[in-house]
C-alpha cells in the first residue's frame, strides 16, 4: 500500500473535517488542563521533598495498576454505547465499575498491611487512605467525560475537564504550600481528587434506559487491554523505585510529566474514537488512517526539535530543583512521536479487535518490562528512559503492523 500523502483529498476527506472542527476546542481545553497540571507541579517542586514527591509517585504508580479492577476500559465501551444512542449502559457500566473498587479497596489495604509490617509506616498509612479513595478516584469523572464524548458534545466533555482540574489542583496546592505531613499531605490530595470526580459526575441525566448488551460484554475485553497497557505505561515507575530509590523517581517524574501532559494535548483518541465507532470498515478509511497516521509523525517533528533546544531554559525558569530531569526530558521528548500511533490503535478499538488488541498488549509488556530493567542496571537512569522509547517504538510497530492485517468489510 503506497504512503504518498494527498493533502487535498485528507481535507476534503469528511472525517478529518470533522476532527478539525473539534481539534481547536480540544487543544484549547486541554491547554488549560496542562497549565493547571503544571502549577500542581511546580508546588510538588516547590513547596515539598524529593523524597516525598517519589513516595507519591510510587503509590500513584501501583494504586493506578490497582485501579485496573475498577474495569478502566468500560469508559471506552461506553463511548461506544452513548455514540449510538443506548443510554441505559451509564448506570449499568457505571455500577460495575463501583463494585469493582471493593477489590481495589481490598488490595490496596493488604499492600497496606504489608508495608507497616515491614516497619515502613508511611507507606502502610498511606495506601489506606489509597483504599479508601482508588474506587472513586478517576472512576466517576471519567464515566461522565466518557457520556458526553460519546454524545459527541465536545465542549461540554472539555468544559467539564477544566471544571475537575481546577477543583482538584487548586485546593491540592494550598495543601502543598502549608501542610508538611506527608501522611496528611497526600491523603488529602487523594480525598479532593475523589470529591471532584463526584461533583463532575453528578452533571449527568440520561435521556433513555435501552442498553448497548454488545458493548457492556466488549467493556470487559477492553479492560483487560486497558489494565496490561495500564501496567506497561507505569511499570517504569515501580521498578525505578526499587532499582533506584525515592530521589531517583522524582528525578524521572520531572522528565516524564512533561511528557506526558503534551502527549494528552494531542486529542487524538478523544476526537476520534466516537466517529470510528459508528463506521464501516472500508479500504479507502483503512487507507485514509495510514495516510493521517504519517501526516501527524511529520506535524510533530519541528515541536519535537523546538522542545530539545529550550530544555535548559524551561527547566531553569519551571523547575529550577530539578536539573537532573533536563537529561532525561530530552530523551524522552521522542515518544510524543510515538503519539502519531494512537489514531490506528484507536481504530483497533472502534472497529472491536480484541484479538489484535490482546496481542498488542501482551507484546508490550514483554518487550517494555525486561527492556527497562536490562538498560536500568546496565546504564542507569539514562537506560530507563533509552529503554523506554525503545520499547515504544517496538509498540508502535507492532500497532501498524496489527491494524493493516483488519481484514475489510465492504461497504455495502
Amino acid at each position: 500500500m503506497s504512503l504518498k500523502i494527498n493533502l487535498k483529498s485528507i481535507l476534503r476527506d469528511n472525517s478529518i473535517n470533522y476532527t478539525l472542527k473539534n481539534t481547536s476546542l480540544a487543544i484549547v481545553g486541554k491547554t488549560i488542563i496542562f497549565i493547571f497540571g503544571f502549577l500542581l507541579m511546580k508546588a510538588f517542586s516547590h513547596f515539598t521533598s524529593k523524597e516525598t514527591i517519589g513516595l507519591y509517585n510510587y503509590v500513584i504508580a501501583v494504586l493506578t495498576i490497582i485501579s485496573i479492577t475498577t474495569l478502566p476500559g468500560t469508559t471506552s465501551a461506553l463511548v461506544r454505547a452513548i455514540s449510538n444512542g443506548k443510554e441505559g449502559s451509564f448506570l449499568h457500566m457505571t455500577n460495575a465499575r463501583l463494585r469493582g473498587g471493593i477489590f481495589a479497596f481490598i488490595l490496596s489495604f493488604c499492600i497496606g498491611i504489608f508495608y507497616i509490617i515491614k516497619g515502613n509506616n508511611t507507606i502502610g498509612y498511606v495506601f489506606f487512605v489509597g483504599a479508601l479513595c482508588t474506587p472513586f478516584i478517576d472512576t466517576l469523572s471519567e464515566m461522565a467525560f466518557a457520556y458526553w464524548q460519546g454524545k459527541k458534545n465536545f465542549k461540554k466533555s472539555i468544559y467539564l475537564s477544566i471544571i475537575y482540574q481546577i477543583l482538584f489542583t487548586i485546593p491540592s496546592i494550598l495543601v502543598l504550600i502549608f501542610i508538611k505531613k506527608t501522611i496528611l499531605l497526600i491523603s488529602l490530595i487523594f480525598l479532593f481528587q475523589a470529591l471532584s470526580g463526584f461533583l463532575i459526575y453528578k452533571t449527568i441525566s440520561t435521556e433513555n434506559k435501552e442498553r448497548d448488551i454488545e458493548s457492556e460484554n466488549f467493556s470487559l475485553h477492553l479492560t483487560i487491554v486497558n489494565g496490561l497497557h495500564t501496567i506497561g505505561m507505569t511499570i517504569d515507575r515501580i521498578i525505578i523505585w526499587h532499582l533506584f530509590g525515592s530521589i531517583s523517581l522524582a528525578i524521572y517524574t520531572f522528565a516524564i510529566i512533561p511528557i506526558t501532559k503534551l502527549e494528552q494535548l494531542i486529542p487524538i483518541e478523544f476526537l476520534s474514537l466516537p466517529h470510528l465507532s459508528n463506521q464501516i470498515k472500508i479500504t479507502n478509511n483503512k487507507k485514509d488512517i495510514n495516510e493521517k497516521t504519517l501526516l501527524l509523525f511529520i506535524i510533530l517533528i519541528p515541536f519535537i526539535l523546538f522542545g530539545w533546544f529550550i530544555a535548559p531554559l524551561f527547566y531553569k525558569i519551571i523547575f529550577p530543583n530539578f536539573p537532573e530531569s533536563i537529561h532525561l526530558f530530552r530523551i524522552l521528548l521522542l515518544l510524543p512521536l510515538c503519539a502519531f500511533f494512537s489514531l490506528p490503535k484507536t481504530a483497533l478499538i472502534a472497529w472491536k479487535q480484541q484479538e489484535k488488541l490482546y496481542y498488542l498488549e501482551f507484546f508490550s509488556i514483554l518487550i517494555k518490562i525486561p527492556t527497562l530493567i536490562f538498560f536500568g542496571l546496565k546504564f542507569g537512569m539514562t537506560g530507563i528512559a533509552e529503554g523506554l522509547v525503545i520499547s515504544r517504538i517496538i509498540e508502535g510497530i507492532m500497532i501498524v503492523y496489527l491494524f493493516n492485517k483488519v481484514k475489510i468489510k465492504n461497504e455495502n
